[in-house]
């Protein structure tokens, strides 16, 4: 029973040793943090500027971008996508039955007059830079309702009236449109709206996927097509599917990351087959999934991928240099956010360039105490495992002499 003990109590204290020297050597080297950083082109007159980002400096840290100057100082800037307000003449406003707005929730009910089939909507909105849940039903007769879309998580940059909601193409004659935000206030709902003019969502830029792979689950009946070499996340905006097919389909897509559906829709011979979303950001574990059931898989010729144009509108001064990093916190405020309206959508616009990926580096040596040099550090650890070695060692002498 004494040897057991023994055993039991050595393989503990052994443990622990090992425990706590990973514990500490772990800390102390993984204690860098990377960041990513772009330069932005020098201002040739001083004023408020668009500054166009990269998409890749988007999906890296969108929620936790800053500017600072040549000085380290950090300068105030709201996000502006390429939507201009004067757009909102391109969009055919539906009829609204109802539109009620009381607290933090925006009930409309939208009349679908020529009964045509619907697979999404333009939302128009006044000062909505909120988050807000959308949610969708149908009806033929306004008596009986079914879901059309679950609540999804919608978010505008700042300036943007319009939100885009995409949703499984149906005929229903009226359309429910619960819109709840997180501001404790209702929204300026103004109207719920088609596109009339494919230019709606301004300017694209193309993402580079480096390609993507087409699989086939034959038990699943599905078409999985992957973006495994696709080097940074991305924010997508608009999706583009060129088939080959000239019969005629109809399929569900949908987008899936790990398991998690992001956004669903069908992929149909009678449309062009271009969709638009909002916020969903994707990576290379971000695959595309088209059911095709007891239908022979679709040939796919081409997939584009968009993010749309992002702005940060800050004012910057005349031959200074700035650059942007995503070492900012999120959910933060300026002043300038509050006057995003009155400041012009047409600015003179200069370009991030040279991502690049940095490592913060430990204090130089020279500027620490003596207690924080590593030589000191590794000491005091290797000092303090020889004492709790002898502790040990004891002790099992003792646990022998009973």
């Amino acid at each position: 029973m004494i040897m057991m003990n023994l055993k039991k109590n050595k393989t503990t204290m052994k443990r622990f040793l090992c425990t706590f020297l990973f514990v500490t050597i772990y800390g102390s080297t993984f204690a860098q943090t990377d960041y990513w950083r772009e330069n932005i082109q020098i201002p040739i007159e001083t004023g408020y500027h668009n500054i166009e980002i990269s998409p890749e400096i988007a999906g890296l840290g969108l929620e936790t971008l800053r500017i600072i100057d040549e000085e380290g100082k950090e300068i105030p800037y709201f996000i502006r996508s390429s939507v201009p307000v004067k757009e909102l003449k391109e969009l055919d406003l539906y009829e609204l039955k109802t539109n009620i707005a009381k607290d933090s929730v925006n009930i409309v009910t939208v009349y679908n007059k020529e009964k045509e089939k619907v697979s999404g909507f333009y939302l128009c909105m006044k000062g909505a830079d909120v988050k807000k849940q959308i949610s969708i039903r149908g009806s033929y007769d306004s008596k009986q309702w079914f879901t059309v879309k679950q609540a999804s998580t919608f978010k505008n940059d700042a300036g943007a009236e319009i939100t885009a909601i995409s949703f499984p193409e149906g005929d229903y004659t009226f359309y429910e449109i619960t819109v709840i935000n997180n501001s404790g206030s209702p929204l300026n709902l103004t109207g719920v709206g088609k596109v009339k003019y494919s230019n709606i969502y301004g300017k694209f830029i193309e993402i580079n996927t480096k390609g993507f792979t087409i699989e086939e689950d034959k038990e699943q009946k599905r078409t999985l097509i992957s973006f495994s070499s696709m080097s940074y996340p991305y924010y997508l905006s608009k999706l583009e599917i060129a088939v080959k097919n000239k019969e005629h389909y109809k399929r569900r897509v949908q987008i899936t990351k790990k398991g998690n559906v992001l956004d669903y829709f069908s992929l149909s011979s009678r449309e062009e087959n271009t969709f638009f979303f909002n916020t969903l950001l994707i990576d290379k574990d971000t695959h595309i999934e088209i059911y095709h059931q007891d239908n022979p898989p679709l040939e796919i010729e081409s997939i584009r991928l968009f993010d749309i144009t992002r702005y940060l509108c800050a004012y910057l001064e005349e031959g200074k240099q700035y650059h942007i990093d995503t070492q900012g916190t999120r959910y933060k405020h300026y002043d300038v956010q509050d006057f995003a309206n009155e400041i012009p959508q047409l600015l003179p616009v200069v370009k991030t360039t040279h991502l690049i990926s940095i490592t913060q580096e430990p204090e130089p040596e020279s500027e620490r105490k003596f207690f924080e040099k590593p030589l000191f550090l590794w000491g005091a650890i290797i000092l303090t495992g020889v004492i709790l070695l002898l502790i040990c060692i004891r002790m099992l002498n003792e646990l022998k002499k009973r």
